[in-house]
């Protein structure tokens, strides 16, 4: 992959909280400008910790990280960070929340136009003046991926988002972020425990595994158009994430017997 069309680069990152064991390991790897990856793991492998790295909210033990080819010393409009919950103000409007998006990167000003804009792209219109407590799960996870667009972030990092919804609403909306996210070109990391979800999701996906966190291995999912589960080739990336989640089991259970 050409530096030149590198959204994200990491650099031998590795950290640890005080003086506990390390969560994360010489973790390396690029993402290409208009690519989404996934990053998949098992809870506690230090996948959320992955993300709120490269957004900025902390900065690593050892490594580097590169945003856009701009060392990331904190966090920047470019690289928004859409949590699990969708996090929305209660007592505001959906177009209000997602107005939010703007005044926390200085563009107030610009949100008349550009909240319609987005109302538009995930097919809020008619909800624009509705109090975000009157909707469903679903909708609301719309109003926040709507917030998470609205300063035009280069990179945006999903951690687990769709993981409290219904999985009829979950997997519509996966598709969705990704027919969004190719149309507009944006650039995304979404970290998950659901190989399902992740090849639903990414053009390649990452495999985190082990204490502390290592890249053991990726997948590319080359699946033309839409990404039916039952397929034998949605099956094949499916077992290949499994078995490198097995070899790496089998490598850690090895250095245990050892030590």
């Amino acid at each position: 992959m050409d530096q030149a069309v590198r959204s994200i680069r990491v650099e031998a990152l590795a950290h640890h909280y005080g003086r506990a064991r390390p969560v994360l390991d010489d973790v390396s790897f690029v993402v290409g400008k208009g690519e989404i990856v996934a990053v998949v793991g098992r809870s506690g492998g230090g996948k959320s910790t992955l993300l709120q790295l490269i957004a900025g909210f902390a900065r690593p033990s050892t490594g580097r990280i590169f945003v856009a080819e701009k060392p990331v010393v904190a966090p920047s409009p470019a690289c928004v960070l859409m949590f699990q919950e969708p996090s929305l103000y209660p007592w505001m409007s959906v177009a209000q929340n997602i107005a939010i998006g703007l005044d926390f990167a200085g563009r107030g000003r610009q949100a008349q136009g550009r909240v319609a804009e987005l109302l538009k792209l995930v097919q809020l219109e008619e909800w624009a003046d509705t109090n975000v407590q009157k909707l469903s799960g679903g909708q609301q996870q719309r109003v926040a991926f709507a917030r998470s667009l609205a300063p035009e972030p280069e990179v945006l990092l999903l951690d687990e988002p769709f993981s409290g919804l219904d999985p009829l609403t979950r997997v519509a909306l996966q598709y969705e972020v990704r027919e969004i996210a190719r149309r507009i070109g944006l650039t995304v990391v979404i970290v998950s425990h659901d190989f399902d979800e992740a090849i639903t999701l990414a053009d390649r996906v990452l495999v985190l595994a082990g204490r502390p966190g290592r890249i053991v291995g990726q997948v590319a999912v080359t699946i033309e158009g839409t990404r039916k589960r039952e397929t034998m080739e949605f099956r094949r990336i499916r077992a290949q994430l499994a078995d490198l989640f097995h070899t790496a089991d089998q490598g850690v259970a090895a250095l245990a017997a050892a030590g």
